[in-house]
């Protein structure tokens, strides 16, 4: 997985961010201040990890390290998690929130659909998502102990396909990934899409559904 690392910091001098009133980021960071309310342990020295190419502070020794969907745009996260690694106090906590699994399935099957019957081949238009394995694995490899993935699926609400894009964007999570089409995609693609997405994905109630899964990310720095 490539990102276009100039891209990204585009988006984020635009100010296309995810908000915290966004239902995701509430619901992400309910779930997460849950997990941690369920915690043993008192924390006198905690610090929110806001971007995964945030620079660590000048000072260590933070006994606890949030982290709320502030990951899921890196390209490499070993050095991530090193870095917030490193930062820990020994015995100190990195808890954290990313979205990985089959995130927004539903999206990704119908705009690779679409494209297909209309150019006879597929761009990628999402990055890959990581699953639980292989965040696990990237913890192990940045030095937690005994670090637990567990996850939790959302479900959120759009009128149509173009909505949710629409969030998208303005989320900062438009298609950042040096493999993806440059050429203007066909008039009919999005046309197409939006169609296959209502003919398969509405709800009962209106609208479409798009599926969102969430890794609760726990590891320790151990003496």
């Amino acid at each position: 997985m490539s990102f276009d690392i100039p891209f990204q910091a585009l988006q984020k001098a635009r100010g296309r961010t995810l908000s915290a009133t966004h239902p995701l980021y509430a619901h992400a960071n309910a779930q997460l201040q849950a997990r941690l309310q369920d915690i043993k342990q008192s924390f006198h020295r905690p610090l929110l990890w806001e971007s995964f190419d945030q620079n660590p502070r000048p000072q260590e020794g933070w006994d606890l390290i949030l982290s709320c969907l502030s990951l899921q745009h890196a390209q490499d996260l070993v050095p991530v998690f090193k870095a917030i690694f490193s930062q820990l106090s020994t015995k100190g906590l990195f808890l954290g929130v990313t979205l990985g699994g089959e995130s927004l399935y539903e999206l990704r099957e119908v705009l690779g659909e679409a494209e297909l019957s209309l150019t006879s081949r597929a761009h990628p238009r999402l990055a890959p998502c990581q699953n639980g394995e292989s965040l696990a694995r990237a913890m192990l490899e940045s030095g937690f102990s005994l670090p637990v993935v567990d996850r939790a699926r959302l479900f959120l609400t759009y009128d149509d396909m173009f909505a949710l894009m629409n969030d998208l964007r303005n989320s900062g999570c438009a298609n950042a990934l040096n493999g993806r089409a440059h050429a203007i995609p066909p008039r009919k693609l999005f046309e197409k899409a939006a169609t296959l997405y209502k003919d398969r994905f509405s709800l009962p109630a209106g609208g479409i559904k798009a599926t969102l899964d969430l890794f609760f990310l726990h590891g320790w720095r151990e003496e």
